[in-house]
């Protein structure tokens, strides 16, 4: 399988497409199809040290990936997954690993906690690029800007 990594940080000349074993889920993962993946000002500044958080360089032979989200489909389980194979899901962005499970890839392990089951009325490509947004307006909205029940915007 593919990824796109890179191993020093810097623009987009740094990225590169690498091979990388496929890996098998462990206790509490999944490993995923990658069938669609959101792209964000985020990765771009991830891969420049100037996201808040930052590439660690700990990865596969030294590599970082990149993708905060994406959606796919479930590829193979753990012995106890809450997941089967064959179910579409979506990643929560900052649910997981980005410095080894970024979703610009065309597999990866994920934590149970970082997926939500994706209706069939949403097709891979928005289930895929929906969430960072979402959850970026979330927060300014509701945490930040304490929007409250009852208050309207």
């Amino acid at each position: 399988m593919r990824a796109v990594t890179f191993t020093t940080p810097g623009s987009i000349d740094v990225l590169s497409l690498s091979p990388q074993a496929l890996p098998e889920p462990k206790s509490g993962e999944v490993r995923l199809r990658i069938t669609s993946i959101g792209i964000n000002r985020a990765d771009l500044l991830f891969t420049q040290e100037r996201y808040f958080c930052k590439p660690d360089f700990q990865g596969l032979d030294g590599t970082n990936r990149i993708g905060f989200e994406g959606a796919g489909i479930v590829d193979a389980v753990c012995a106890s997954s809450g997941f089967k194979v064959g179910d579409r899901v979506a990643l929560i962005p900052l649910q997981m690993d980005v410095n080894r499970q970024g979703t610009v890839a065309e597999y990866g392990l994920y934590p149970e906690t970082s997926l939500i089951l994706t209706p069939e009325s949403i097709n891979d490509q928005t289930a895929g690029g929906i969430w960072m947004a979402y959850l970026t307006a979330w927060g300014g909205i509701v945490t930040d800007g304490g929007l409250q029940k009852g208050q309207t915007l």
